[in-house]
């Protein structure tokens, strides 16, 4: 069904969302082995709490970039509109190789009105050390761009190391550890942040885990907020995984 959903809004959810570009990310230093584990914690992290935001999250951008990932997001923002709320949801996967030399995110949301209204779009992007190209669109109306490759810093960092939500998510936050234990020949540890704020127009709520290995590189991301929680209007969930990276093919409209 074609929707009849302002422009404006659905714009608005796709910032929200994370569908649009990302402030560019200062390279760290690349880590060519691995460590032996000192402590079962990973950078910036003691046996009860996060204690520098920085720190562990340069840990896991240094690890990813070097070992490369795949990534997958799902999420979901609601908010107001002039008919009631609108809803979009998206789910994307990422695939990169090792030092990120080519990416390819595929990535489709749909965006939901009370009316009944739905619009769908489609969004792909593949990155090489040259060039990213894009693939955008619904139905018919589908184009093919390319960006020169001094914009890949900026893709990469976004869609790979996801590090704007990351430090969106644990700045601010009392991230406590509540576990570790060993999955797959690695210690993982658990971090959990649950807050509850009262205000004059409700309460705000705030409930996320986070999993990352001693070294740093985070495995997973499962963040709700809810700006008002007395109703869904202001509601977004997120869930995000990375998982080892594979080779990547460019796909047949790529040039």
């Amino acid at each position: 069904m074609r929707s009849a959903l302002p422009a404006v809004t659905v714009a608005a959810l796709l910032v929200l969302a994370g569908c649009s570009g990302a402030d560019p990310i200062p390279d760290g230093p690349d880590e060519t082995t691995d460590s032996v584990e000192a402590s079962p914690y990973p950078p910036g992290v003691n046996e009860s709490a996060v204690v520098s935001t920085n720190t562990l999250l340069a840990a896991h951008q240094d690890r990813t970039r070097q070992a490369g990932a795949v990534v997958e997001v799902t999420q979901s923002v609601t908010l107001p509109d002039t008919n009631g709320t609108v809803t979009l949801q998206s789910l994307s996967t990422v695939r990169s190789t090792p030092g990120l030399t080519r990416v390819h995110r595929q990535q489709q949301y749909e965006v939901f009105g009370d009316d009944g209204s739905v619009v769908t779009r489609y969004h792909a992007t593949y990155a090489n050390e040259s060039a990213i190209v894009t693939r955008a669109g619904s139905g018919e109306n589908v184009t093919v761009t390319t960006d020169p490759a001094e914009h890949r810093s900026e893709f990469v960092a976004k869609q790979v190391t996801r590090i704007d939500v990351l430090r969106q998510t644990l700045t601010g936050h009392d991230f406590q550890v509540v576990d570790t234990d060993r999955r797959d020949g690695r210690t993982v540890t658990t971090l959990v942040a649950q807050e509850t704020e009262f205000t004059e127009d409700g309460k705000r709520v705030f409930d996320a885990t986070v999993e990352v290995a001693s070294s740093g590189r985070i495995r997973s991301l499962s963040v709700t907020r809810n700006d008002d929680a007395n109703t869904a209007a202001y509601r977004r969930q997120m869930d995000v995984t990375w998982s080892n990276a594979t080779d990547v093919d460019p796909p047949s409209w790529a040039p």
